[in-house]
């Protein structure tokens, strides 16, 4: 019975025990976590955690932000192609452009030199083919709106023994008959100049002088003179065109369009024929003569007259024609040519530039001096009304241009009255 008391006490008492060993086991657990923690610097709580975000000031490529509050990362209105201002940032970090200026818009072709354009249009006269080392061309502007010199260029120097683009030869020398010509073409037969080997070098036929001193005609085959065919052998009249002649019906009459010297009648040879107004130069008839003031009645490819040369003259077209005295361009009087292109001075009946008056005629005393000035009292000029005239009060004149006596009744202060 004791044995049995003893076993049924120390089934509590062993369940006690490792209950409290138990305990200490998780105790120790947690203690190793909470070291563990503290040596990786996690935090422990939600409220330990800091998250990059939109607003932070602080740039962050992660979340595709290009700036943060006042943080640009240095960057500017030319960096992103404007011309000037102020970049910022907004609410979403992106770049705001709203106060940067726009770069101006520069258009070639519009002839206004804009931005990096050399020219537009014309080129300035500063600007030549000399500045760039040529000697002759000219500059043009391309439609890029930049300096063509493409035009420019140095004449070659024929003689200088150099071969320029333009040479076929150069021989050192500009004189023919050696196998290079004076300018620089290789000599052949056929080339329109005379080498000393040649009879001749020109195209179809020509002319020489026959045996008998007449006019004759030749071929000029491979620079060789053919046989000629002299003027002397020719008959007018026979129905056969010879040389010398232009034509020949087979006879010697006029007025059938061969003449009797087997010349063609015909409109433009100068000769008017019985069946022609005119032929050639037509002086008989005149613009005037039919109501035109100005032009030349001419003779026209058909032989009749033609008035389309005949015009008015029109004053101010800087022509001076029919009627005209002069014609400066323009119908304004006052400058020398009236506005109805007469000249224009003293006496003309028009006050002109410098006339006070114009009284048709260049006479003095009569109210407009012989140059055109309205005489009066003080003009320095004694007319037939006056006894004097000095411009202004004197010892001897009177303001009123009378002789100053004492008793005339005009007080004259310079005379000490």
């Amino acid at each position: 019975m004791i044995r049995s008391h003893n076993i049924f006490w120390s089934t509590p008492i062993l369940f006690i025990l490792l209950l409290a060993l138990s305990s200490c086991s998780n105790n120790n657990e947690e203690d190793e976590f909470q070291a563990n923690a503290s040596d990786t610097g996690e935090a422990d709580t939600d409220e330990d955690v800091v998250s990059s975000f939109c607003g932070d000031n602080v740039i962050n490529l992660d979340l595709s932000e290009r700036c943060d509050g006042e943080q640009l990362g240095g960057s500017t209105c030319a960096e992103q192609g404007f011309q000037s201002g102020t970049l910022a940032c907004d609410s979403s970090c992106q770049f705001d452009t709203s106060d940067c200026v726009e770069n101006p818009r520069f258009v070639c072709g519009n002839e206004v030199i804009e931005g990096e354009e050399e020219c537009d249009g014309n080129v300035s006269d500063d600007i030549t083919c000399a500045t760039e080392g040529f000697t002759h061309g000219e500059v043009n502007c391309s439609e890029d709106c930049e300096y063509d010199y493409s035009e420019c260029y140095n004449p070659s120097s024929c003689g200088d023994e150099i071969l320029d683009e333009i040479e076929e030869c150069d021989d050192g020398n500009n004189e023919d008959n050696d196998g290079c010509t004076a300018d620089c073409f290789i000599e052949l037969c056929g080339d329109g100049i005379l080498q000393e080997n040649e009879e001749c070098d020109t195209l179809g036929v020509i002319l020489l002088t026959c045996e008998d001193e007449s006019l004759g005609v030749a071929e000029c085959e491979n620079c060789e003179i053919g046989d000629p065919l002299c003027e002397s052998a020719s008959e007018c009249g026979n129905d056969a065109l010879e040389l010398g002649e232009s034509c020949d019906d087979g006879n010697l009459e006029n007025g059938d369009g061969c003449s009797s010297n087997c010349d063609s009648e015909t409109c433009g040879n100068g000769i008017r024929e019985v069946y022609e107004v005119c032929d050639g130069e037509f002086a008989l008839l005149r613009c005037q003569d039919l109501g035109f003031s100005a032009g030349s009645v001419t003779c026209d490819d058909q032989c009749l007259l033609s008035i389309s040369d005949c015009h008015s003259a029109r004053c101010g077209d800087e022509v001076r024609e029919g009627s005209e005295e002069c014609d400066d361009g323009n119908r304004v009087s006052g400058d020398g040519c009236s506005r109805y292109c007469r000249h224009e001075f003293c006496g003309d009946e028009t006050i002109n530039n410098g006339e006070t008056c114009d009284d048709g005629n260049t006479e003095a005393n009569d109210g407009c001096s012989e140059n055109c000035h309205i005489e009066s009292c003080g003009d320095g000029i004694i007319q037939t009304n006056e006894m004097c005239d000095d411009l202004v009060e004197s010892a001897t004149c009177n303001e009123n241009c009378t002789n100053s006596v004492c008793g005339d009744g005009v007080i004259n202060a310079t005379a000490g009255e």
